[in-house]
């Protein structure tokens, strides 16, 4: 569910443990954040640069998944966790990030301050890294992944949608799905 306009950061909200999410830990985080925020980070952008050989595809046909590349900004989504629950949710992070991704942090504005953010950036050493795909090439493999979790294409759909739920506009994600749709007739 996106943030509603009334997520003012309280007092004290600062204390919590945040989590930074650019991709499916927006619209299917795994947990009941006790704060969802917009915000943004420097340093880094999103994009389709690792495969998914289980969740949103095969080995055979590896759908593709988001990553943190080097360079830019990214918006996406701060979700704030109880300090109480933090280990808990870390571990499970953890578990449904790793090993294609390693915990790092960002720095985040939130209500106004500074702080420190967990998130999960792409190894550029792991074998699931593909890095910046030409856009016809990403749309091929999103069109063939489909894994445990869904398809890839309803991953890239998902977050699309997500982020324009809260006003942000990916212009390269829209670009790749609309050569998606061109493929497989708008469906």
């Amino acid at each position: 569910m996106p943030p509603g306009r009334n997520d003012a950061v309280a007092t004290g909200m600062t204390e919590l443990v945040w989590v930074f999410g650019y991709g499916s830990l927006m619209w299917r985080p795994g947990f009941e954040p006790a704060a969802r925020v917009p915000t943004r980070i420097s340093g880094f952008h999103r994009w389709l640069c690792m495969e998914s050989h289980s969740r949103w595809g095969t080995p055979e046909a590896p759908g593709l998944v988001m990553g943190l590349l080097p360079g830019g900004s990214c918006k996406g989504l701060a979700l704030g966790v109880e300090r109480e629950a933090a280990a808990d949710v870390l571990a499970y992070l953890d578990g449904r990030e790793g090993p294609p991704y390693r915990r790092g942090t960002v720095r985040l504005r939130i209500g106004g301050r500074a702080v420190e953010a967990i998130t999960y950036l792409s190894r550029a050493d792991h074998p699931m890294f593909v890095g910046k795909l030409p856009a016809d090439e990403a749309a091929r493999k999103v069109r063939a992944g489909n894994g445990t979790a869904g398809s890839s294409r309803e991953y890239l759909e998902n977050t699309v949608r997500y982020l324009a739920d809260v006003g942000i506009a990916d212009r390269g994600l829209l670009g790749i799905l609309r050569s998606v749709e061109a493929v497989d007739g708008g469906t």
